[in-house]
């Protein structure tokens, strides 16, 4: 169930953090896990 949930958010973005900047990274991982959440 755990690696599911990891391998969803990945794919909905979560391995694209291209950014130097904590704040842009953080709001990444806030729109990928959104996504995710929406996707099931």
């Amino acid at each position: 169930m755990a690696r599911d949930l990891v391998r969803q958010a990945k794919a909905c973005g979560l391995r694209l953090l291209h950014s130097q900047s904590w704040a842009v990274n953080k709001d990444w991982m806030l729109a990928a896990n959104l996504a995710a959440d929406l996707d099931t």
